[in-house]
């Protein structure tokens, strides 16, 4: 009777202590660069917005390692440009006029949603 005792005790002990292993965590890793399905000519998209309007719209323009957002005639060039996936959205960060920028791009299909601190717009890559 002890024997059993001490072998379900000992199985227990092992299943509890021994069956759990250390695992690591590694923190989400930084990209150098644009992910690859953001590169090319992005441009704000709203389907309701007038023809007359359609002059007033963000506009992004992406290569590996160099980004610019432009509104009408005013252009922010992005550098040192890093990306890191979050589930479902991706968190890019880059240097314009010596400030640090971030923002998120969330894929939709063939669109994608871009979110900052100030706002959130659709947009549709250029053909």
């Amino acid at each position: 009777m002890n024997k059993k005792i001490l072998t379900i005790s000992a199985m227990a002990a092992t299943l509890t202590f021994g069956g759990v292993s250390a695992t690591t965590v590694n923190a989400a890793t930084w990209h150098k660069g644009t992910p690859k399905f953001f590169r090319g000519n992005w441009v704000q998209f709203n389907e309701k917005m007038p023809k007359s309007n359609q002059r007033d719209v963000y506009r992004f323009k992406s290569t590996k390692y160099k980004m610019s957002c432009s509104l009408n005639s005013n252009s922010w060039p992005l550098s040192h440009i890093k990306w890191r996936k979050a589930g479902n959205h991706y968190n890019i960060t880059g240097k314009s006029s010596g400030r640090t920028v971030k923002f998120q791009i969330k894929k939709h299909g063939s669109k994608l949603q871009y979110k900052d601190s100030a706002q959130t717009m659709m947009l549709a890559k250029l053909k």
